[in-house]
């Protein structure tokens, strides 16, 4: 590790989390990836019916929920990283796209050709991964079950798929560090 190069802990392996490796990573931060189950990207493999639909035709904030956005945030994010970027992104670690019914697919109707090309980005970017922990416990000084870093992304997700890892553990680490949570609602 360079004297510049940030240490990142990224608690949890699915979308969220190993797209939050990748560009930390590629910013050239040494990053390590926590999973408490026996592998990353298992809810990938359930998305769109296992054909993964990883982005859509139409991206406006319009086409999402949310009952705290009145100063615009979608929007911005949505400015910043759109359908074209995602194709592209995705197309840059080799995965080529189809579109069917208003949903951008991976080439080969495959959730795992999407997981198994995110997999191989992460190992060619040297993250390392730490898989079947159990629970992960962060602390407020940047550790991680014991490991000091620069900066803690905490990346759970929700509690909608409990087999794959989205089992609402998450939500914990964050209470357990004293931030405030809000209700909970299922949403699509």
């Amino acid at each position: 590790m360079t004297k510049n190069e940030n240490k990142i802990a990224i608690i949890g392996g699915g979308a969220s989390g190993i797209m939050a490796a990748i560009t930390a990573a590629r910013a050239g931060a040494a990053v390590t990836v926590y999973e408490h189950k026996e592998s990353l990207a298992n809810k990938i493999l359930i998305t769109g019916n296992g054909k993964c639909n990883f982005s859509n035709i139409s991206m406006r904030s319009s086409c999402f929920h949310s009952s705290s956005d009145q100063d615009g945030k979608i929007s911005r994010v949505l400015e910043r990283f759109s359908n074209k970027e995602c194709i592209d992104f995705f197309e840059g670690i080799g995965v080529w796209h189809r579109e069917r019914k208003g949903g951008i697919y991976p080439y080969t109707d495959t959730a795992e050709s999407v997981r198994s090309a995110l997999l191989l980005e992460l190992k060619r970017l040297r993250v390392s991964i730490v898989c079947n922990c159990g629970k992960i416990k962060v602390s407020k000084d940047m550790r991680v079950n014991g490991v000091l870093y620069d900066r803690v992304i905490i990346a759970c997700g929700g509690c909608v798929a409990s087999r794959t890892g989205s089992d609402g553990s998450g939500y914990e680490i964050l209470k357990e560090l004293g931030v405030p949570i809000t209700s909970i609602y299922p949403a699509l």
